[in-house]
């Protein structure tokens, strides 16, 4: 595989920050501190949740709204470039001083002039300097260093992943494993799905519009809008009128999959709602709709987003991790003609939103076995007939066909249907599903998803 030129376009270009920014950033130690505070617990926190780095920017009540922006860009792009940045500066000494010498190698990166680089390394009372100038030359650094290492060294240096991760990612994209990772450095759509209960995207639109928000139809979500741009959904009259959630088309797609046909449903990942609002809308207000999560402050937040969507039918439970299912779940045992299992996984899916998730993909080795787990757990819930859909976040097969496969060679009476079974030939090959449906960012502009359809053979 011919990797290189492709691959150089996933390196982030320098933030354009203002030259007071950067030298708050190298010279303020209230704002290096925290970057340095926060960036090595979100990489180091595999279960940190994405909520982590908005808490410690809020906390610190002492930083100008510029200088959150500031360290919460830095996060983002140094989730990006650590490992290139080590291959520019070759940083040595304590942890602390190479954080330090990343954080300002990443500032020279964006403009910093190298003698402020200089200035603040031996205010901190740092040994040597490293090579600052290097992070200046970059991209042509890379353009001669590339050739050298093998394609996974490549995916590994440019993704800022473990070669465990960069070897899968290979195996499930082979050469469009470089376009993936260029597609997970760009912006994330906007993307929102009209609540079917009350309106239709086609409607929704021109109401959006008056209201200050410009939309244009979503690829391949039925009810999806693509919004022009970023704002305050809490401002729009209606958003607070629960006509319209914030969603992913992907996600939205994996709702679609269910395909609720009257039974009772399962959502037993559900999360905060997101897809069990969609089937909810689905389902036209029929009672037969039940939510289960082990975290009850997900169920909190999904009942109040059911109150602001208006839609009826929903009962919410939480899970416990183990033992026994509570006593709305017991109640469905077999009955259920649709079950949604959108396990937890490594979030390898949604690097373009978030980028810190790199740190975590060599460190989720468990996440196999607990999705099967998940998948034993839920199975009895389903009905002769019945479907249960697995999905995930993820783009690794360790997380997603052989999971499966593993679910199918040690539970019997299921089988694996195509994705054209489900939705047809002619919708199936819109999406390029065969078996299974896998969603990208570089090849439908959606976060990383996997989904299969198991049929509970009657």
């Amino acid at each position: 595989m011919a990797l290189v030129g492709g691959l150089l376009s996933a390196v982030p270009a320098p933030p354009e920050l203002d030259p007071r920014g950067l030298l708050a950033a190298a010279h303020k130690p209230r704002v290096r501190n925290l970057a340095l505070q926060i960036w090595p617990q979100v990489r180091e926190r595999i279960a940190a949740s994405e909520g982590e780095l908005g808490v410690a920017l809020r906390e610190a009540r002492a930083l100008h709204s510029r200088e959150r922006r500031l360290v919460q860009q830095g996060v983002r792009d140094l989730a990006q470039l650590e490992q290139v940045l080590d291959l520019a500066l070759e940083p040595s000494g304590s942890t602390e001083e190479r954080d330090l010498a990343r954080w300002l190698g990443w500032l020279v990166y964006a403009g910093l002039p190298i003698e402020e680089a200089h200035l603040a390394w031996r205010a901190h009372g740092a040994g040597a300097p490293p090579a600052f100038e290097r992070a200046q030359r970059l991209i042509p650094l890379l353009e001669a260093h590339l050739p050298t290492l093998t394609d996974t060294e490549q995916i590994a240096l440019i993704g800022n992943v473990d070669p465990q991760t960069a070897e899968q990612l290979i195996d499930c994209y082979g050469n469009a494993a470089a376009d993936f990772l260029v597609a997970c450095a760009g912006p994330s759509p906007i993307t929102l799905r009209a609540n079917a209960a009350h309106i239709s995207a086609k409607a929704l639109a021109p109401r959006l519009e008056e209201q200050g928000l410009q939309t244009t139809p979503g690829s391949w979500a039925t009810h999806a809008l693509h919004a022009s741009e970023r704002c305050d959904f809490n401002t729009i009259p209606a958003y607070k009128q629960g006509l319209f959630e914030v969603q992913d088309e992907g996600s939205q797609l994996l709702a679609e999959l269910v395909q609720p046909d009257g039974g009772p449903v399962v959502d037993f990942c559900a999360g905060a709602g997101g897809k069990t609002l969609a089937l909810a809308a689905a389902m036209q207000g029929k009672r037969n709709l039940l939510a289960l999560d082990v975290r009850a402050g997900a169920i909190r937040e999904l009942n109040k987003r059911v109150s602001r969507a208006r839609v009826r039918g929903v009962t919410a439970a939480t899970l416990s991790t183990t033992g026994a299912l509570p006593r709305e779940a017991k109640a469905l045992l077999g009955r259920a003609t649709r079950v949604l299992v959108d396990a937890p996984c490594s979030g390898s899916g949604v690097l373009r939103r978030h980028p810190e998730y790199r740190w975590r993909l060599g460190k989720v080795s468990h996440y196999p076995s607990l999705q099967q787990s998940i998948l034993e757990r839920a199975a009895p819930l389903v009905a002769p007939g019945g479907r249960l859909i697995y999905a995930t976040c993820s783009v690794l097969r360790a997380e997603d066909e052989e999971v499966v496969e593993a679910f199918l060679r040690e539970t019997t009476g299921f089988r694996l249907a195509a994705i054209s079974e489900v939705l047809g030939q002619e919708r199936a090959s819109e999406l390029w599903a065969d078996q299974v449906l896998r969603l990208a960012p570089h090849s439908h502009n959606t976060d990383g998803f996997f989904a299969a359809v198991l049929i509970k053979e009657s």
